[in-house]
């Protein structure tokens, strides 16, 4: 019993004396990699766009699968509000039962619901990694606290380990008038 106690109080010593993650640090340039090796992951949170006097907000599921990207919306009782579909043959959207296609996501969005989002470059950083052109700044803790691309202001925050990956819960976009919070409950990284 004595030892069965020990164990106990040893594997509550160890959960508790692991430090914050905001006191944890990782080598930029190693972390960045590591975010580029995950291809195939999901999101579950919400979404909120501002623009001007319009908000809108949705929860939120993304799963991404190299290039392929799955994009649910749905109201906070559940119904579905929309189903964003990229892959190498274009992209499709389904809302209000009906279907529409278009070269790239971010067109067909735009078009029907007025929402300019930058979803291909989303797609990476999500994760918070960069893509290659974007001009970036790092927490002390190595990884990505902000970037700018293209008009884009992005913010990175609430970092929390996912499989031992460091990875932001926290996305705030901004161009110009236009909003975009990204609120990420739950990662999941596939193999």
């Amino acid at each position: 019993m004595r030892i069965l106690f020990l164990l106990v109080c040893i594997a509550l010593s160890a959960c508790v004396s692991k430090p914050p993650l905001s006191q944890q640090s990782v080598n930029t340039l190693a972390h960045q990699k590591l975010l580029h090796q995950i291809q195939h992951w999901q999101i579950e949170g919400r979404i909120a766009y501002l623009e001007g006097k319009e908000k809108h907000s949705a929860n939120l599921t993304w799963q991404q699968k190299k290039n392929d990207l799955e994009l649910d919306l749905r109201s906070f009782i559940g119904t579905s509000v929309l189903h964003l579909e990229q892959n190498s043959n274009g992209a499709t959207l389904e809302m209000d039962g009906e279907q529409y296609q278009d070269s790239r996501a971010e067109f067909l969005l735009y078009n029907l619901t007025g929402w300019h989002i930058p979803v291909s470059a989303l797609s990476a950083w999500i994760k918070g990694e960069i893509k290659g052109n974007e001009t970036a700044d790092f927490a002390k803790q190595g990884w990505l606290s902000s970037l700018n691309y293209a008009g884009w202001n992005a913010t990175f925050s609430g970092y929390r380990n996912v499989n031992n990956v460091p990875l932001p819960h926290n996305i705030i976009l901004s161009k110009q008038q236009k909003r975009v919070v990204i609120r990420i409950n739950q990662w999941k990284i596939k193999q």
